[in-house]
This record gives structure tokens, sequence and C-alpha cells, in this order.
């Protein structure tokens, strides 16, 4: 069937596109997507919290596990230290037995050491001497004489010299610094 219309082009009916009959379609299912993602991004979120919530309290359970975890690692870590420190002495210990071996052989009669301190490879002793016949300082100058002599010891030195009395005797106090090998 054919159809004429004679009526001007404003006046005529306007064909509807597939667009237009179909526009409250389009805009259910936009409002449809947007309810949707709404909805989907909502149980999301709710799920999210409900997985941080559960993670929090796991978290909070083992604090007291964490806290022990790191006092062990204090421990350990001090132990390290104090294992490495020891190393580090038997590394630069100095033998001390050689040093005293040589003292004593080189102990004239009449000679006793009353102190004797070793401190970073320097010893310090003190002394005295005694003799009847008077001769303190020919047995300090034998003993000293001796000791460099010896190689245990090096940088020999004499210190003070004090005389005193005690009872009828004479006695001789001194001092001897050298520096250990």
């Amino acid at each position: 069937m054919i159809e004429i219309n004679l009526l001007p082009q404003e006046l005529r009916p306007k064909k509807k596109t597939y667009l237009s009959q179909n526009l409250w379609l389009v805009w259910i299912s936009v409002l449809g997507i947007i309810l949707g993602l709404h909805v989907l991004f909502s149980l999301l979120i709710i799920t999210g919290n409900l997985q941080y919530n559960i993670l929090n309290k796991r978290w909070l359970s083992n604090q007291d596990k964490f806290k022990k975890v790191e006092e062990w690692k204090a421990q350990q870590e001090a132990l390290l230290k104090e294992q490495q420190q020891a190393l580090k002495f038997l590394q630069q210990r100095t033998i001390i037995y050689p040093k005293l071996i040589s003292l004593s052989k080189f102990l004239p009669k009449g000679m006793w050491f009353n102190h004797l301190v070793i401190k970073l490879n320097t010893l310090s002793l003190e002394g005295s001497v005694i003799s009847l016949k008077e001769e303190h300082m020919s047995i300090v100058r034998l003993f000293l004489e001796n000791l460099k002599k010896d190689k245990n010891l090096v940088e020999i030195q004499l210190g003070p010299l004090k005389r005193r009395k005690i009872s009828n005797y004479e006695v001789l106090d001194f001092i001897l610094e050298a520096k250990l090998k």
C-alpha cells in the first residue's frame, strides 16, 4: 500500500527510530547497571572490611608471639655480639706465662715483687730488694740487665727508687715498667 502525505514537512508525523522507540529501555538498563555496580561495590567493601577485621584480630592475637620472637632476636643479637667480642679478645690476647717465667727466672736472691699489673701490653711491677751487704743497686741493675737480654719484654724503664728501714735492715723499693712483646 502506498501512502501519500500532502502535509508540509513540519506537520507530518515524525518517524520513530529504534533508539527513540526504546529510549525508556535504555534508561532502565543504564540505571540497572549503575544500581548493580553500586551493589557490587558495596559487597566488595563489606567483604574487605570483614577480611580486615579478621586479619586485625589474628594480628592482635599473635602480638604476644611477635613480642616473644622480638625478645628472642634481641637475645640472639646480644649473644652474637658477646661471641664476636670474645673472639676479638682471643685474637688480641697476649700470652702472659712466658713473660712471668722470664721474671721469675731472672729474680735474684733478696728481691721480691709486691705488686704486678698488666694492662694493654704494659707491665707495671713494684718490688723490693733487701741485701745484708748493702748491694741493693747492683741487685736491681743485674735484674734489669737480665730482663733487657730477654726477648719477652721491651722498653724496660726503671721508675723511682725509695730506701726505707725495716727493723735494722735497709730495703730498696723500686717500680719497673716494660712493654710486652
